[in-house]
């Protein structure tokens, strides 16, 4: 029999805590798999035999080889280098190497070919240099390597040969961390290697790139420093599908972080800053994921994409550079969102003969030409975004089609939004506002201009040099509102169309004009009078043939209601006659109104709620709308009262009787109910009174006023279950309204109880004195001997004396006048309960005739 738990003891003598944690995970998988039992024909038996066999077999080889591991130090006896001792290890030894070693000036190459190694520097100053400049440092040839701790310098470039600091050749499952890998020609390079992690390196001064992944995948980089390199600090060729996170790779030439070919990586939290062309560069590179990245600085571009095709960047900043914060070339398909591209020297994101791409929800301001700039770009969609205090233009589209520039915010610019040879494109629900000009069209045509607003720019809300874009329901507020060359011809507006416009009016038509003068003579909300509108003349042919007109209609408000009132909130709704903002202001006094809450979206149905109130206490309020041309409404003054708050519910001390419910019998069962003091039993309202989901069907005071005796039917338990300790809760109010809550366990029996039990005598007169004899007959193998007298109950009157009788039977005497909550009749069920010495319940019943006469002597 093989000891599996020795075998384990002995594999981790010796090894670190964190490798004897994976060996520890491992038996105790071998010892899962081995303990399982199975039930398998013969021939499958014999199938799992072989295999566990084969199995067991595999992991002795294992084993044998990790149950000897040891430490080697560095210099030591037969161990003067750091490969002598690689050479003497076995699989799962630790190097140390000690402070003694740099001491010596020893130079070396090292190659690893034992798997399971350790290399670890004993502290940070050990340095490990190439003896052969053109030959690696670190050769890793074997998986599950660790190199840790250690300086490595000294590889050189010859015609032929390419040396790492630290080289991983085809390799699995290596961790590389804590090393300073300078002034070599590659710092740390992975050549067709899986699943390691290079974490918490330096690598820099190299002659070619820091950190580079070659046909690497599943790889994590994290934590690293990657700096002063003469290429990229991080460099992925052709690596699929790995993790580099948290790393800072500055002051590179060429780009602190690139991609080439390289697909489905994901890059969160690294700087790139300070490069000499790029922060983060990506070619041929498809579906990678970029967040929380920074690009300061960079002579060149912050993150710039060729000819890569959906990527997603979310999050991301790129700030100060000399050209573009982000730059797309024949990149399409890409997802930018959320991210900040801000005081970069030409344009904050740039794309160059680019379609298809996202660009949202992006801050993009105070670059020194353009915020978001599309040259040659096609079928993009920019909404969104803020693009403000950019010098030339918050958005310049250059020979540029079919592009959606909606819904952006593009404020102080030289123009908001500006549009160079580009045809047709969508310029929709966007605000240029405050700037030299508000939208700006030079040798355009065929674009759709509407529902933008252009209010406050020092020239002109909308200036064309331009013939055939369509122009209608836009608001314009400027001292200038329109300019159109002479010779230009342009729709200012559509056909009259029953669809609200920008102001709210029931029809599209043409634009808002803050300054038209006409009428709007059939309250349709399109100007009658004084048409076409031109600009006083800045519109020499055509015009704006339907302007739009403010509403003046007066709001009006109706079917005020509060409702869902609670201790703390209530909620108001009114409906107005157009569409409005919602607010109510209100306070605890009358005609005093402190507090404010609002709804801002324009509705017709209006619903507020108010939250924070207090309990009991008497609110005033006033309702308010205003709709988008500023007619308003306000109502009287209303009031409400929030409900008070709840009492706290009194602790009642709860017994139920008998101790054994049967759920397949109809008779009754009791609550005796005690509250704490300074609180009245007859104060109970017994209506109120439920236990289990049953009402209490009556009850009654005790004689010492203490108690109160509640009556429920057994029938009436709802969702009540068998069990040998069920919790069954009473609960109701005092006469005030107090509510009160106990509880008491019981055991409850699904099945006919075998306990037999014969009252005497056969008719019980209610309002007679004297006694009642109960005989109960016990199951076969129970005896009446062990009986408990102090436990036996009939019908909330316990036993007043006991005795066993012939045959095992047990006589109960009970008080007459004890027993309650019954009524008379020809066929009364009374049940007797109680309890055996060692706790077994007990119960039974008998039907008897129960009248109510008075007894006279004669």
């Amino acid at each position: 029999m093989i000891n599996m738990m020795q075998i384990e003891q002995q594999t981790t003598n010796g090894y670190s805590r964190e490798r004897n944690g994976r060996i520890h995970e491992f038996f105790k998988s071998l010892r899962q798999t081995i303990g399982r039992k199975t039930h398998l024909p013969t021939a499958s038996f014999v199938r799992s035999g072989l295999v566990i066999a084969t199995f067991v077999i595999s992991v002795l080889v294992l084993v044998t080889a990790l149950a000897g591991a040891t430490t080697i130090y560095v210099p030591d006896d037969g161990n003067q280098t750091i490969q002598e001792a690689v050479d003497n290890a076995t699989e799962g030894d630790e190097i140390v190497v000690r402070a003694a070693y740099t001491s010596m000036g020893t130079k070396e190459n090292i190659d690893i070919t034992v798997p399971h190694l350790t290399i670890r520097a004993e502290d940070s100053s050990i340095t490990v240099e190439a003896a052969n400049p053109y030959d690696h440092v670190f050769h890793v040839k074997a998986n599950y390597t660790t190199i840790t701790g250690f300086m490595v310098t000294g590889t050189e470039v010859s015609d032929t040969e390419y040396s790492a600091g630290i080289y991983l050749d085809q390799v699995n499952h290596c961790d590389i961390s804590k090393n300073n890998v300078s002034s070599n020609f590659y710092g740390i390079y992975l050549s067709s290697s899986h699943e390691n992690t290079i974490s918490s390196n330096v690598a820099s001064s190299n002659k070619n790139y820091g950190i580079y992944l070659l046909r690497s995948s599943s790889n994590t980089i994290f934590g690293n420093t990657a700096h002063s390199n003469n290429n990229p600090g991080i460099h992925l060729y052709a690596s699929n599908e790995n993790i580099v996170a948290g790393n800072s790779a500055h002051s590179n030439r060429f780009s602190g972080i690139s991609l080439y070919s390289s697909n489905g990586n994901t890059f969160s939290g690294n700087s790139a800053d300070v490069n000499t062309i790029y922060g983060i560069y990506l070619s041929s590179s498809h579906s990678n994921t970029f967040s929380g990245n920074a690009a300061t600085g960079n002579q060149y571009q912050g993150i710039s994409l060729f000819s890569s095709n959906e990527n997603t960047f979310s999050n991301n900043s790129a700030h100060a550079h000399s050209m573009s914060g982000i730059y797309l070339s024949r990149s399409n398909k890409n997802t930018f969102a959320d991210n900040t591209a801000s005081s970069n020297k030409n344009s904050g994101i740039d794309l160059s003969s680019s379609s298809e791409n996202i660009i949202s929800k992006n801050s993009v301001d105070s670059n020194s030409n353009y915020g978001i700039y599309l040259g040659a770009a096609h079928k993009n969609t920019i909404s969104g975004n803020s693009v403000n205090a950019n010098e030339i233009a918050g958005i310049y589209l250059e020979a540029s089609s079919n592009n959606m520039i909606s819904d952006n915010l593009a404020l102080r610019n030289g123009q908001g939004i500006y549009l160079y040879y580009s045809s047709p494109n969508v310029i929709y629900g966007n605000n240029a506002s405050n700037n030299h000009y508000g939208i700006y069209l030079d040798s355009s045509t065929e674009n759709t201009i509407a529902g933008n607003t252009a209010n406050s720019n020092t020239y002109y809300g909308i200036f064309l040099e331009a013939s055939g874009n369509t122009i209608y329901n836009n608001y314009f507020d400027n001292t200038q509102n329109a300019w159109q060359w002479s010779s230009g011809t342009n729709s200012w507006n559509s056909s009259k169309t029953r669809e609200p416009n920008i102001l709210g009016g029931p029809y599209l038509g043409g634009n808002y004009w803050a300054d038209y003068e006409g009428v709007d003579s059939d309250n349709d909300g399109l100007g009658d009078t004084l048409v076409p509108y031109t600009a006083s003349g800045n519109i020499p042919s055509g015009g704006d043939w339907l302007p739009l007109v403010r509403d003046t209609t007066p709001l009006t408000l109706t079917d005020i209601a509060v409702t869902s009132i609670t201790t703390d909130s209530a909620t108001i709704s009114w409906t107005t006659n157009k569409p409005s903002d919602s607010q109510v202001r209100y306070g605890t006094e009358s005609r005093s109104y402190p507090l404010t809450a609002s709804y801002v979206p324009l509705v017709i149905a209006h619903s507020v709620t108010l939250t924070g109130l207090s309990p009991g206490r008497t609110y005033y309020y006033l309702v308010a709308s205003t709709d988008q041309n500023g007619n308003s409404v306000e109502s009287e003054e209303g009031r409400f009262t929030t409900a008070a708050a709840a009492k706290a519910i009194i602790p009642a001390q709860v017994v139920i009787k008998p101790k054994t419910l049967n759920l397949n019998r109809n008779g009754r069962f009791f609550a005796f109910i005690t509250l704490p003091n300074g609180y009245r039993a007859a104060d109970v309202d017994i209506s109120t009174v439920e236990c289990g989901g049953a009402p209490a069907i009556k009850g009654w005071i005790t004689r010492n006023n203490k108690q109160i005796v509640a009556i429920f039917a057994r029938k009436d338990l709802v969702g009540v279950q068998p069990g040998s300790e069920v919790k069954l809760t009473v609960t109701g109010k005092l006469k005030d309204g107090t509510p009160f809550g106990g509880s008491d366990t019981v055991r409850v029996i699904g099945r006919e109880d075998t306990t037999e039990v014969v009252i005497m005598p056969a008719v019980l007169n209610l309002k007679g004195s004297g006694k009642m004899t109960a005989m109960i007959m016990l199951p076969y193998g129970y005896r009446a001997a062990d009986v408990n007298i102090s436990s036996l109950v009939c019908e909330g009157a316990f036993a007043v004396k006991g005795k066993v009788a012939h045959n095992n039977r047990y006589l109960a005497t009970f008080e007459i006048e004890d027993i309650g909550g019954i009524e008379p009749g020809s066929e009364v069920e009374l049940t007797v309960s109680g309890n055996l010495m060692d706790g077994t319940p007990f119960e039974g019943s008998d039907t008897i005739r129960v009248i109510e006469r008075d007894i006279r002597r004669r």
